[in-house]
């Protein structure tokens, strides 16, 4: 497969900020798609264009055998692959939900499954010692929990379909699916890479820390989908499970970061601009998930609209997205852009202070601050992504 798909990863990151941009922009003109497709549009194309396909190609490259990794069945997965995501950008900016998008968005689902089965099966086939390694646990345990994540859309369609998508039941099958995709397949494939970057470039990190945070989150991450339900009507039984499970959880952050001390990349995290802010936050990830467990805080967490929003954002673009495009520099995949990481960055610290605003008190003029400062994730990713188009770089493969 050839170095330059990951241009088409980029090319829907920068999908992805204009349609939000275009959404917080629809408040003041018409923009010509409705809300509510732009919506689904740019949720679809963040989670499934930006960050599957670039880890897609980031864990095939690196953990399969060479004549594996050129092999027609994951050349073929790909183009499908991307052949369904514009699909899904287009008929879901067209439609919304409806047939075309529905169909575009089951395909995308057994594709996941083609995909799952043939890397897990060939990563078998691994030398010994990557075998054993932490990154692969990470990587392996991922795709498992990509696969358990998409029951939460199937149960979507189920109750859809017998008249329950105002139900409790339909809202948690939503969470279900979040819960996996963020916190479980997402997060622990990005951890895995980055265990595989300290393999692979000669950090000595602690592998005791390692594997105790591996263990910690591995035990901490099917439980830890009662932290989602805290909201419904039942979510007062929850809390002191809720409470310990948010515990283990920052306990496993806790071994994950003491992990890197003897490394030498803690040093290294403050003259890196995105590994320090991907640190940041995935630090106040954990906290927020704990202070949700707290009943006192409950009810802000989870019905407010802007809170939910800018915790979204945290997790997608400060932890997941500035951590892929760390790794995706430090493999040599992308161009350093120290002007578009600069605008993204800008773009990214600034409306998630302007949703805190708006939590406390909406104005106009700060509604109107956050299609600014989207603009400027725009021009940061779309700055990134013609770098890469005319300076290419040669991916490394350890």
């Amino acid at each position: 497969m050839n170095s330059k798909w990951i241009l088409l990863s980029l090319f829907f990151l920068s999908i992805a900020a204009i349609a939000g941009t275009m959404m917080r922009l629809s408040i003041f003109t018409d923009v010509f798609i409705p809300y509510n497709n732009l919506l689904h549009a740019h949720s679809h194309i963040a989670f499934q264009g930006w960050i599957y396909l670039t880890l897609f190609l980031l864990i095939t490259k690196t953990y399969l055998p060479q004549d594996l990794y050129n092999s027609n069945r994951y050349r073929w997965q790909l183009y499908f692959t991307v052949f369904v995501l514009f699909g899904i950008l287009i008929s879901f900016a067209a439609q919304g939900y409806g047939l075309v998008s529905i169909i575009f968005s089951s395909l995308f689902q057994l594709l996941n499954y083609v995909f799952a089965w043939t890397f897990l099966k060939d990563t078998r086939k691994t030398p010994t010692g990557k075998k054993k390694s932490i990154s692969l646990k990470f990587i392996q345990a991922s795709i498992i929990l990509m696969c358990v994540s998409t029951l939460g859309p199937w149960a979507v369609a189920v109750f859809s379909a017998n008249g329950m998508a105002q139900t409790e039941y339909f809202d948690a099958s939503l969470y279900f699916f979040f819960h996996f995709q963020y916190n479980g397949w997402f997060s622990f494939a990005v951890i895995g890479l980055l265990f595989y970057l300290a393999e692979t470039k000669g950090y000595s990190f602690n592998k005791s820390h390692a594997n105790k945070s591996f263990i910690l989150f591995s035990w901490t991450i099917v439980p830890g989908y009662l932290l989602s339900l805290l909201g419904m009507s039942f979510g007062h039984y929850l809390y002191l499970p809720s409470l310990i499970i948010a515990i283990g959880q920052c306990l496993g952050l806790y071994y994950f970061i003491k992990s890197w001390k003897s490394s030498g990349i803690d040093k290294a995290t403050w003259k890196n601009l995105l590994l320090f802010i991907f640190v940041c936050c995935l630090i106040i990830k954990f906290i927020l998930q704990l202070s949700s467990a707290i009943p006192q805080l409950q009810e802000f967490a989870f019905h407010n609209r802007f809170v939910i929003i800018a915790y979204i954002h945290l997790t997608l673009i400060g932890f997941l997205t500035f951590a892929l495009l760390f790794i995706l520099n430090k493999l040599g995949w992308i161009m350093k852009s120290r002007i578009g990481q600069l605008f993204f960055i800008t773009g990214f610290i600034t409306t998630e202070i302007t949703l805190l605003f708006l939590t406390f008190s909406p104005q106009l003029s700060q509604y109107q601050l956050m299609v600014f400062f989207s603009t400027l994730m725009v021009i940061g990713s779309l700055w990134i992504l013609i770098r890469q188009f005319f300076f290419q770089p040669h991916p490394k493969r350890a």
